[in-house]
């Protein structure tokens, strides 16, 4: 069984992909969101998923060095959406 972490090439999409209403560039209904990885890596590495959890850091940061800082992506594609220069979504990357 695949985990949330590896049904799509750039996780973690806010909704499930295989649903119907499935949408990822539609807020909430798909995209993966630069800051939502973050606090998940945390909880994976605090419940003792290490591997996971870095996993996890390692997929968000090629996603914003390939594709930018925009405020979420989506998560099959890649691409940008909601603005090119989001702060937090950087700030995710210094991180």
């Amino acid at each position: 069984m695949k985990t949330v972490l590896t049904t799509v090439p750039h996780p973690i999409s806010s909704y499930d992909p295989n649903m119907p209403k499935f949408d990822e560039r539609r807020y909430w209904r798909g995209p993966t969101w630069a800051f939502m990885n973050m606090l998940t890596e945390f909880g994976l590495a605090g419940m003792g998923h290490g591997v996971e959890a870095e996993a996890l850091r390692l997929n968000t940061d090629r996603l914003s060095a390939g594709h930018g800082f925009s405020e979420y992506c989506g998560p099959i594609t890649g691409n940008p959406a909601r603005g090119n220069s989001f702060t937090w979504t950087a700030t995710v990357w210094l991180h």
